[in-house]
């Protein structure tokens, strides 16, 4: 994870677990990152982001980057979304605020 959004998420409540996960599909590169309850063991959100590994020696690299790109950008952006004082678990667990994410695993 960014350092600086792991320093956010710790400088407002200290609570929640992510768990990475990556794999190649055919020929594309996809990431899943789950937000979890600090409990460990409930769902929260998952952001996850799908890209094409092209032809080429540094392909796979680049499609790496970008899909993880993607999920620290929408993982960002909910923190920068997110009111004050409000944890990143509140904020995504509320109905009004919770949006959709393609989960590439299913």
């Amino acid at each position: 994870m960014n350092r600086r959004i792991v320093d956010e998420l710790l400088v407002e409540h200290g609570k929640g677990k992510f768990i990475l996960s990556h794999r190649i599909d055919g020929t594309d590169f996809e990431v899943m990152v789950t937000l979890l309850q600090p409990s460990g063991n409930t769902f929260v959100q998952d952001y996850c982001a799908r890209e094409r590994v092209g032809a080429g020696v540094d392909a796979l690299g680049a499609a790496a980057a970008r899909s993880f790109k993607a999920v620290h950008a929408a993982i960002e952006a909910d923190l920068l979304a997110k009111p004050p004082g409000m944890s990143l678990v509140e904020f995504v667990a509320d109905p009004a605020m919770r949006r959709l994410f393609f989960r590439p695993f299913d």
